[in-house]
């Protein structure tokens, strides 16, 4: 722990988003993605978590978005290719329970609080919706699609595999370090090894997805026992 609080680099505002300033015209793509994300969810309604109140949300949010920040501080070096990040199965939790748009933002706002704490570079909001991804998409077909829960994790580790590892982060990681002086193509050579990484965070959900359905429906139970009590009392004192 000693050795890791003596890595920390001091809070640099400057030096975290000066990417973030220099390539405003990339960044203007990602604000328009959000927007996008906003509207989906404004018009088109995410299926409401009856199992949990609404202070229940407020605080798995606020545990998920820290877990995420944690994700991001901590991880594994293997090699000077390949660091064991274990924010996609944040991101798959955070998805599971609390659906995608509660999913996104506590992902979303874990990378930015883990980026603040330990910067291991300049801060680039690209990553950080790659980050946001990670429980957005799982979160979307959790919530929106029916069948198997395994069949379901399978294919938002694949969609995600796709679409954040080999193409999101990618691109995040070129902005920040290889614009003008290296190609898209050199980074994405890397995406291999950044697969070891996403198997490993899908044995991890696969193993927990057990555990999270039976959470659930212990914490339906009680939420629906609940309900039926309070509603019970009112037709009592009726």
């Amino acid at each position: 722990m000693a050795n890791f609080l003596a890595q920390i680099k001091p809070f640099d505002i400057s030096g975290i988003f000066s990417n973030l300033i220099s390539h405003w015209y990339y960044y203007a793509v990602f604000a328009v993605i959000v927007l996008a994300l906003v509207l989906f969810f404004v018009f088109k309604k995410e299926p409401d978590r009856l199992y949990l109140s609404s202070t229940q949300k407020i605080v798995y949010s606020a545990l998920l978005a820290s877990l995420c920040a944690v994700a991001n501080i901590f991880d594994i070096n293997i090699s000077n290719n390949l660091q064991i990040s274990f924010v996609a199965t944040v991101g798959f939790v955070a998805g599971y329970i609390l659906g995608g748009a509660k999913a996104f933002t506590a992902c979303f706002i874990g990378d930015l609080v883990g980026a603040l704490i330990n910067p291991h570079g300049p801060y680039n909001p690209i990553i950080a919706l790659g980050t946001g991804l990670w429980g957005l998409i799982p979160g979307i077909i959790f919530s929106y699609f029916r069948g198997n829960k395994y069949l379901k994790l399978t294919i938002s580790y694949f969609i995600c595999a796709i679409l954040i590892s080999g193409l999101v982060n990618t691109f995040g990681i070129f902005l920040i370090y290889g614009l003008g002086k290296r190609t898209f193509v050199y980074y994405f050579a890397t995406y291999p090894i950044k697969l070891i990484t996403v198997v490993v965070n899908f044995a991890i959900s696969l193993a927990l997805i057990k555990v999270l359905s039976i959470l659930k429906q212990y914490v339906f139970g009680r939420r629906s026992y609940d309900l039926n009590k309070t509603s019970d009392s009112a037709t009592t004192n009726e």
